[in-house]
């Protein structure tokens, strides 16, 4: 009757930890590059990197300055009135070029994280950003 016990354990124990494996390998995860430019002609680039092993596909980008804070401000990035979708591969890199009537000051001391709404996701991805 212990052998039955004990693999009914090492089972359940076994099972909750590939749920739980499963959900983390599905979650939609990102990795983020970016480089913000002074310069007045210049676009802002930020680089997404797909690290989930599934497709992406992602229906609308806010930068935030000061998230979680008071001073909490979001920006959207250009296409906020067109319907376009940014489809991102496993393991793949997207580039989103910022133009210049949407680029904003970015102050060493600011706080910025990136909003993503991704289809199929109730809620949106936040991707904190460290500055340089």
């Amino acid at each position: 009757m212990e052998l039955e016990a004990a693999a009914a354990i090492y089972g359940a124990i076994l099972s909750t930890g590939l749920v739980v494996w499963e959900f983390y390998k599905n979650k939609a995860r990102f990795d983020v590059e970016y480089y913000f430019s002074d310069e007045p002609y210049s676009t802002d680039k930020i680089a997404f990197y797909n690290k989930s092993n599934k497709p992406v596909v992602i229906s609308h980008v806010q930068i935030i300055k000061n998230y979680n804070e008071e001073s909490e401000r979001e920006y959207d990035i250009g296409f906020f009135t067109e319907f376009i979708l940014i489809s991102i591969n496993p393991n793949s890199f997207y580039k989103l070029e910022i133009e210049e009537q949407y680029k904003f000051k970015v102050y060493n001391d600011s706080k910025i994280s990136i909003k993503l709404k991704v289809l199929g996701k109730n809620r949106p991805v936040i991707i904190p950003i460290k500055l340089k």
